[in-house]
């Protein structure tokens, strides 16, 4: 295979291929897009299983679609909730993710413990938002939740010309925001946005230092720190009536209270309410679409809501959650992990809530034959991996993990079993796969007429054990030095780019992008 790497170099536009000239306007065009804008959707699980859409809003979001039919159709079929943009039968995109069936299977457990059905009496629990993507000719989205037998069942569908008619307009607690890390164009970033919840107008001076501290721990955090080119961190100011959050129970003050988004210890007003001693640590939003709508004022992808409380916990299912307790920007990394990375905690101190339909994340596993991690375990390592203090600095199988005695962790240690720490080998690699699915390695691809392929990194500088290969083919034949379109004839240009870095040893396709021109017409 004929390879090119970019050069370690500051500069983002590079001009590595073909002949030495700027050229004059591409002969050759985009076959597809790679980047769609994109609608939010506001979606609700109801108690029967089904899935209806409840409200749309038109905001700046981007949704990257590179690879988006059949090709990876198999990857984006891991998770137990799917999603598929269609054009009449024709599947445009699909895209899976765990959230709304982690909900369903927690209230579900729950619910039997306390003889109530949570879902009915919280709706708003049910609710999750979803950024479509709005690609020529596509007229409806469908949504499919995975039975225990691994078959995807459609369970409700909507109608994209209902975008405007069902548009909600903007938020209203939003007072003001910015920036606090810009890499690049929204298009091709991943951006994680930071809003506070209880935080009244007089605390807002508050909020933005706690902002700033969060976002300088994330970006302070392996593996982040070597992928904030692929980062922008955002802040949006969001005001609450009162000050904490419902059932913080701070000074014994147990009362739903009110905030921009609703934030609550709901298993601590459990507790009040039945006389009951589950652990109080869960916190997150009643108000799930208003959280998606004040996000929007900016471009978004996930969402991390501080909770101004001192109540100790974290949580994390459609947004990331940490209240301000000890030691509280750790534990937001922590919960960003199950975000970004779609990681389960490693701990074992709740109830074992597991179902066939939902699977494991791939940080944890149930066969010792079938590791997902099995490319990072050296040979003579047990499996399973004792917790003697041997194997500390190796990866192996550990238990216990996601509160379960009988699966396992990939290393000893991890942030995800311990907020105070790094993440491990494993989960580092991925959030960096998942990284790669928000953005490409280039920000950008020109052919010009001459064979000049003008090249725009989203990394301006690399670490020495890093680089991005390129690989390009004219008219299906591999290149590896000048040519020209003319001479050649050529319809269709093909350029490869795959981020290599130590943090990830099986990509499984994720860190490659592949960009298509064909002859315009």
């Amino acid at each position: 295979m004929s390879t090119c790497p970019l050069p370690r170099l500051p500069s983002l536009v590079l001009a590595l291929l073909g002949a030495a000239c700027k050229g004059p306007t591409p002969a050759l065009r985009p076959a597809a897009v790679t980047t769609a804008d994109a609608a939010l959707l506001l979606a609700q699980l109801s108690g029967d299983g089904t899935v209806s859409i409840t409200g749309s809003y038109g905001a700046e979001l981007y949704v990257d679609v590179d690879g988006r039919g059949d090709a990876l159709l198999g990857e984006d079929s891991r998770y137990a909730f799917r999603y598929r943009v269609y054009s009449g039968n024709e599947v445009l995109y699909s895209r899976s993710t765990s959230g709304p069936i982690i909900v369903r299977d927690f209230l579900d457990y729950y619910s039997g413990s306390v003889d109530i059905d949570i879902l009915a009496a919280f709706p708003g629990l049910g609710e999750f938002p979803i950024v479509v993507p709005l690609l020529p000719d596509a007229d409806r989205v469908g949504f499919e939740i995975r039975g225990e037998d691994g078959v995807y069942e459609e369970v409700g569908s909507y109608d994209l010309s209902r975008l405007e008619a069902d548009d909600v307009g903007a938020s209203s607690v939003v007072a003001g925001g910015a920036t606090l890390h810009e890499s690049g164009p929204p298009h091709n970033r991943l951006d994680v946005v930071l809003m506070g919840d209880g935080y009244t107008e007089a605390e807002l001076d508050l909020w933005k230092a706690d902002a700033d501290a969060v976002a300088e721990r994330l970006l302070d955090a392996e593996p982040f720190n070597r992928m904030a080119g692929l980062l922008n961190v955002h802040r949006v100011d969001a005001v609450s009536v009162e000050s904490g959050v419902s059932f913080d129970c701070v000074d014994d003050d147990c009362r739903i209270k009110d905030t921009a988004f609703g934030t609550v210890f709901a298993i601590e007003a459990v507790n009040r309410m039945l006389g009951t001693s589950y652990r109080t640590s869960p916190v997150f939003q009643l108000e799930q679409w208003e959280v998606a709508r004040a996000a929007a004022t900016v471009p978004w992808d996930m969402v991390l809501i501080v909770a101004n409380a001192e109540h100790s916990g974290g949580f994390a299912v459609h947004y990331a959650t940490a209240p301000h307790h000890r030691d509280w920007e750790n534990t937001a990394v922590h919960e960003l992990g199950h975000t970004i990375g779609l990681l389960g905690d490693e701990y074992a101190v709740d109830d074992c809530v597991r179902s066939s339909s939902l699977g494991l994340p791939d940080n944890i596993a149930e066969d010792l034959d079938a590791l997902p991690w099995s490319a990072w375990v050296e040979a003579g390592t047990p499996l399973p991996t004792p917790a003697d203090g041997t194997w500390v600095d190796e990866i192996g199988a550990f238990s216990p993990a996601y509160n379960c005695d009988d699966l396992y962790r990939a290393a000893s240690t991890c942030r995800m079993d311990d907020s105070d720490l790094e993440f491990c080998p494993i989960c580092q690699e991925l959030i960096v796969r998942r990284l790669l699915r928000y953005a490409d390695p280039l920000d950008g691809v020109t052919v010009h007429d001459g064979g000049m392929i003008e090249l725009e990194s989203a990394f301006p500088e690399l670490t020495a054990d890093e680089q991005v290969q390129l690989r390009w083919t004219v008219d299906g034949v591999e290149q590896s030095g000048g040519w020209s379109l003319d001479a050649a004839g050529a319809e269709t240009v093909e350029v490869e780019a795959t981020l290599t870095t130590p943090l990830v040893r099986e990509a499984r396709g994720d860190l490659t992008e592949k960009w298509v021109f064909t002859r315009g017409k």
